[in-house]
């Protein structure tokens, strides 16, 4: 939100107006949804190893 906001406030100092805007905000997006992907990702790692050890696997 904060990246979204300082985008907005350079992109109208500068003058390069949305076009500009609206890549930062595709951009900022892209790094919120990799990482919203690779906590999933990790929550079922964690998921699944604390199911070996209920099993008994070390």
């Amino acid at each position: 939100m904060k990246l979204a906001l300082a985008a907005l406030v350079l992109a109208a100092g500068c003058g390069h107006g949305d076009a500009a805007l609206r890549a930062e905000q595709a951009k900022a997006r892209r790094y919120r949804d990799a990482y919203e992907t690779e906590a999933q990702q990790v929550e079922q790692l964690k998921k699944r190893v604390a199911e070996l050890e209920r099993e008994g696997c070390r």
